[in-house]
């Protein structure tokens, strides 16, 4: 299965503070798209934000 996202500037902070992409790979298209597929790799197995339950 194969989909576009569009990784706003926001995005691109994101996945800059969590370590996936470096600071230097901001226009770096493939840089950009191994870094999304990590995030979404992540989020896949349960690494991804979870809401908590009180």
């Amino acid at each position: 299965m194969c989909t576009t996202i569009e990784v706003g500037s926001g995005g691109i902070e994101l996945l800059i503070s969590n370590g996936l992409l470096g600071p230097n790979e901001k226009n770096n298209k493939a840089a950009i798209q191994r870094a999304v597929e990590g995030a979404l790799e992540q989020w896949a197995v349960g690494q991804g934000s979870r809401t908590r339950v009180h």
